[in-house]
């Protein structure tokens, strides 16, 4: 390469040369001096610019600051960073390819190690007979069945976004850029599930505003948004998330029926007649309404919702049956509580005895079967 960059000047230089040396044969074709000393010394620039290269070439992807699955710390778990984990293997000729253009790019290396913690995970169960033990995990956490596959995800390991086969530095960034705003949705589940709903309120915001509420999440983050205001008693602030949301999303497939539900527009039987026979749909409806009455000190309705779903969720993994968790077992601890420090025969505030006791049948409202409701997100992770 540096041979060929080269080649052009020097051919320049030789032409003028053999002008010059016709003009001392009476030639009538004269090149001036000034020309000849720059040619000569911008081939010398060029010359020694290739040597430079040809040396010590320019390896970006040396600058990721990759990681090892088994060098992972509570520091990096704690961090609020997300993960980039690049699966590859040593004999995959397209992760070398990959690791050679898209990671080789100053400015996905630079847009790695700023806004991620990257994390290279070789396989090595052709060479060895089988992978590690942190390698392995990994592997079956992302259902990795090909190389190259790249992962974002938290640093829970709930996964963001990913990508298959080779892709150039362009996609990669616009995948990175997509996952970075992304993550600002799943830290605010994470927060509501925590009870931290000040912080979930904030990564919410903060993805509504970024994607200008013009992603097919933004239903979703605008409910989860305007339930986090009323679990702080912000009636306003969850009344401002509602009313945009009723004015900005023109889809009202499911979870539209949700948003018109929790800003009082239609009840809960209306709402499980919306949703169908669609499961995904009715979970949805029976925790995000739940939580609503949870905030709103409704503990008798809230817990049999809340209960509906953990009986009749197939996924532990999905946010409808972790927050449902996480507030039933908050609704337990208060009753506990109360029972410690009240008189032998009280009953806590809006806990009724023959409301408390979760059924497996659901709640005392029955779920109506009409038209079936689609669901775009049902539990998602």
């Amino acid at each position: 390469m540096a041979k060929s960059e080269g080649s052009a000047p020097e051919t320049e230089l030789q032409e003028n040369v053999s002008a010059s040396q016709k003009k001392s044969y009476g030639s009538t074709t004269a090149v001036p001096k000034w020309l000849l000393i720059s040619t000569m010394f911008l081939l010398i620039v060029r010359a020694g610019l290739s040597i430079s290269e040809s040396i010590s070439p320019p390896k970006a992807s040396e600058e990721i600051k990759w990681r090892t699955p088994d060098t992972i710390t509570p520091s990096d778990r704690g961090s609020d960073k997300l993960f980039f984990y690049e699966f590859s293997a040593d004999w995959c000729e397209p992760c070398k390819q990959l690791e050679s253009t898209a990671l080789s790019s100053r400015e996905v290396v630079k847009f790695l190690n700023e806004k991620f913690i990257p994390i290279r995970v070789v396989d090595r169960k052709r060479e060895d007979g089988k992978n590690t033990p942190a390698t392995q995990e990994l592997e079956d956490l992302f259902s990795v069945q090909a190389f190259p596959t790249m992962v974002v995800a938290l640093p829970d390991g709930t996964k963001i976004q990913d990508q298959l086969g080779v892709v150039n530095a362009v996609g990669l960034k616009k995948v990175l850029s997509e996952a970075n705003t992304l993550s600002n949705y799943f830290h605010g589940k994470e927060c509501l599930i925590n009870a931290e709903p000040k912080l979930a309120t904030e990564y919410f915001e903060a993805f509504l505003n970024q994607t200008h509420w013009n992603h097919w999440r933004a239903p979703f983050a605008s409910i989860l948004c305007a339930l986090a205001f009323e679990t702080m008693n912000d009636q306003e602030g969850s009344k401002r998330i509602l009313e945009k949301a009723i004015t900005t999303f023109k889809d009202h497939s499911f979870p539209y029926p949700i948003i018109t539900h929790l800003a009082g527009k239609i009840s809960f039987d209306e709402l499980l007649k919306e949703a169908g026979e669609n499961k995904g749909s009715r979970l949805m409806a029976y925790a995000y309404s739940g939580v609503q009455d949870f905030s709103r000190g409704n503990t008798a309705q809230a817990t049999e919702k809340l209960s509906w779903v953990k009986s009749n969720s197939n996924d532990e993994t999905s946010f409808e049956y972790r927050i449902s968790r996480s507030l039933l077992a908050q609704i337990k601890m208060k009753k506990h509580e109360f029972r410690s420090s009240a008189a032998p025969n009280s009953t806590p505030p809006n806990l009724s005895p023959a409301n408390t006791a979760p059924s497996n049948e659901g709640p005392a409202i029955q779920p109506a079967a009409s038209q079936s409701g689609k669901s775009r997100e049902p539990g998602n992770k």
